[in-house]
């Protein structure tokens, strides 16, 4: 179980920088991200994070609601490390995270 303190930071994507809503900027341990945003394609935002040195090294789970055949590759050649659709039960998610944190 993950049993280290879990901080969440929230960011979005604001005319092609990445912009924190919370006052603090700092690496992440780990990334979750929706592939099926109402207004940004998932896997360009993986891309994107992937481009930039900060985030090469961090794990990046992506999460999709309409889970079709070829999804997890999809997502693992954008550069997603893990791949979960939904629903995403807690047990699963921590494991996951638990796993990539003890593996990064």
């Amino acid at each position: 179980m993950v049993k280290q303190r879990v901080e969440i930071r929230f960011y979005h994507l604001h005319r092609c920088n990445w912009t924190p809503l919370n006052s603090i900027f700092g690496l992440s341990e780990i990334i979750l991200i929706d592939i099926q945003m109402p207004t940004l394609d998932g896997l360009k935002a993986t891309r994107r994070l992937r481009k930039n040195p900060r985030f090469v090294p961090t794990p990046i789970i992506a999460l999709t609601a309409l889970a079709m055949s070829g999804d997890r590759e999809r997502c693992l050649e954008a550069g997603a490390t893990e791949y979960l659709s939904k629903p995403v039960s807690l047990k699963n998610l921590l494991e996951t995270i638990e796993n990539l944190l003890q593996h990064a």
